[in-house]
């Protein structure tokens, strides 16, 4: 993400200023635009935000996060460590929570989602899941399980589908 930030600058009008040059195909305006979608992909900004879901929020990653990086039946050292992060207060609370029954675990999901639809705006739900999208790439590998729990956990989100794979694909072609 830093070096296509970087990339980003190099074609910017300013970059080009600073070296004495004319052109450059981003103006500062769409530079700071791209640079912001970078930075968004690896900030977890839900976290930090004083909300009335703040609980739920963190109890949704929590779940979520779990779901995903174990949905191809293996959980690497990245991805439990961004699930710890997302999971804030849950994070003691993990292992209960993976011990709890499939039953119990979606009805758990089910409730804090319920709750997210109701009380959290869409742009903050589609926040939620761009910051999912870290535990898909942590181990560099985009796994089709780990897509469809994604996928899944929008859709109880009542996130588009079509944000997801936009989501997964930005990091990929900000390396393009």
């Amino acid at each position: 993400l830093r070096v296509k930030a970087l990339d980003l600058f190099a074609r910017s009008a300013t970059f080009q200023k600073l070296q004495g040059r004319k052109g450059g195909a981003l103006t500062e305006a769409q530079l700071e635009k791209e640079v912001g979608k970078l930075m968004n992909v690896m900030n977890p900004a839900v976290l930090d935000e004083k909300s009335t879901c703040r609980k739920e929020t963190q109890l949704f990653l929590a779940l979520a996060g779990m779901q995903i990086a174990s949905a191809d039946g293996k959980v690497t050292a990245k991805e439990k460590k961004l699930v710890e992060k997302l999971a804030g207060a849950f994070k003691e609370d993990l292992n209960a929570l993976s011990a709890l029954s499939d039953d119990a675990f979606l009805a758990k999901e089910t409730e804090v989602t319920d709750k997210l639809r109701l009380h959290m705006p869409l742009v903050k739900r589609y926040k939620l899941i761009e910051d999912l999208v870290a535990i898909v790439l942590a181990d560099g590998k985009i796994a089709d399980e780990e897509v469809n729990a994604l996928q899944y956990c929008a859709g109880m989100l009542a996130v588009a589908p079509g944000f997801v794979m936009d989501a997964l694909a930005r990091p990929q072609k900000a390396m393009d």
